[in-house]
């Protein structure tokens, strides 16, 4: 009997769901009409709070997903309102200027800190001109003169804005954000030329978080996509989109809800026309159809890795791990973490504790499978006990070339299986430390002649390595 009542609530819960409708995605294919302005008064074009509107309509524009309404549109649509920008603008204010320029959606764009001063820190390199530099030299010119102020050589400049997006049709505040930026170096001009750039860096980030690109799937092969947009709305080679199945609304419990679909794989741009892009298939975890929706990626966390590798011929070993660039590109750069033990000439394995770089150049790249060439280089701290039973150590460099493949197994996961070959290694000299505090030096190893020269390690043979990377996305 219990037996019949599990049956019948499974069939009851699966009709409860049977009714279902497929949820079209919606293409952003008009670019959003948006107008900024401060939040405070910004008349005066020599004012950071003027030059803060000019740089968020600037990195706007650029992105080619907004229609951004600058100053002189606004003032011509004011004229002829006989409208007055001054003052403090509130949330009523640009209500009313937003309807008038019609746009849907307005920006304040608050200043909440700024201040340069000089520190007495050394000068660092100087940095080549960009586009901030009319700006600085706009904010420069009415600021006080470098001479006149303490390590004017060395400025010290902090900025934090906010920026917050206001819906016009119902003046609901739909988004706001902290963009915080500091730099120090150089004089006034450098430093706050820096620390606009970093500023920009992220409030590109942000712009692109706040109206995200979604497309749709129109046509597919092995390897690639086509997708819906391109360059009139601001799509570049190189970026990300998500591909998924389409959302579901379904009835449960006489309420309609929303059921997600389920993502697929992700693509990146490859070639573009005005309206359409095709992308290439860097990832594949499920069957890709005609209509599915694409989702921009704005930003990606760098991948994981755990590795241990193994000597064939001299049973030197490590296990580490460490951070993953650019996983999903061609070539990409790993720099970790390692410990292990090292055979020397003294046929001692001698603990290590060092530092991986390597760069992988994939010569294949499926979406579930890669195989590439490696270089990698081994930079470690060895260890082990001098002929007067001294704790020594050393510096142990190896450059490595080789070859890695990895496998996906489930969408954030690969296994890693590389072969290696040291092509020469590095033996630094060996020294132990005496003494306490501040009064500790380090001195030369002691070998003893009759056992051999000092200690090298010269590995020889092939390294297989095996691994696991977690990706993020």
């Amino acid at each position: 009997m219990k037996l019949l009542y599990k049956y019948v609530f499974i069939i009851c819960i699966f009709l409860s769901f049977g009714q279902s409708q497929k949820i079209q995605p919606e293409i952003t294919n008009k670019k959003q009409r948006l107008i900024i302005l401060p939040s405070e008064r910004g008349d005066d074009e020599s004012s950071i709070q003027y030059q803060l509107v000019e740089i968020v309509a600037a990195e706007a524009t650029q992105l080619g997903r907004y229609n951004v309404f600058n100053r002189q549109d606004l003032k011509k649509i004011f004229e002829e309102q006989s409208l007055y920008m001054a003052g403090v603008i509130n949330d009523s204010s640009i209500i009313k200027f937003g309807q008038i320029a019609g746009a849907k959606e307005a920006m304040l764009i608050k200043l909440i800190q700024f201040d340069q001063h000089g520190i007495p820190k050394p000068d660092k390199k100087e940095e080549e001109t960009n586009f901030f530099d009319v700006i600085v030299a706009i904010v420069d010119a009415s600021s006080k003169k470098e001479k006149e102020e303490p390590h004017a050589d060395n400025i010290q400049t902090v900025l934090t804005f906010s920026i917050k997006t206001i819906d016009v049709e119902t003046g609901q505040t739909l988004n706001s954000h902290y963009i915080s930026a500091e730099h120090t170096g150089g004089g006034r001009g450098k430093s706050l030329k820096t620390t606009l750039r970093q500023a920009r860096r992220k409030l590109s980030l942000k712009l692109r978080q706040m109206y995200k690109l979604t497309s749709q799937v129109i046509g597919f092969d092995r390897k690639e996509v086509m997708l819906l947009l391109g360059k009139e709305m601001g799509v570049k080679k190189g970026t990300i989109f998500e591909i998924s199945s389409l959302d579901e609304t379904k009835i449960f419990d006489n309420h309609e809800i929303d059921v997600p679909g389920r993502s697929v794989a992700l693509v990146r741009v490859m070639e573009l026309s005005g309206d359409a892009n095709r992308s290439q298939i860097v990832r594949r975890w499920g069957k890709i159809k005609k209509g599915y929706k694409a989702t921009e990626k704005t930003h990606f966390i760098p991948a994981f890795y755990l590795t241990g590798s193994l000597g064939a011929d001299q049973n030197d070993f490590n296990i580490g791990g460490g951070i993953n660039f650019n996983p999903f590109n061609k070539t990409n750069f790993k720099i970790g973490v390692q410990i292990g033990s090292a055979q020397d000439s003294r046929n001692n394995h001698d603990f290590i504790l060092g530092v991986p770089f390597g760069l992988t150049a994939n010569i294949i790249h499926t979406p579930s499978f890669t195989l590439g060439g490696t270089i990698n280089l081994h930079a470690n701290a060895v260890f082990r006990q001098d002929d007067d039973n001294h704790s020594a150590s050393a510096f142990y460099g190896v450059p490595k070339i080789g070859a890695e493949t990895t496998f996906m197994t489930s969408p954030h996961r690969d296994w890693i299986l590389g072969i290696e070959y040291a092509v020469g290694s590095i033996t630094g000299g060996w020294g132990y430390t005496e003494g306490e505090g501040d009064n500790v030096d380090t001195e030369p190893a002691i070998w003893d002649s009759k056992m051999g020269p000092s200690p090298t390690i010269n590995p020889s043979g092939l390294f297989i390595t095996v691994g696991i990377r977690f990706l993020n996305f």
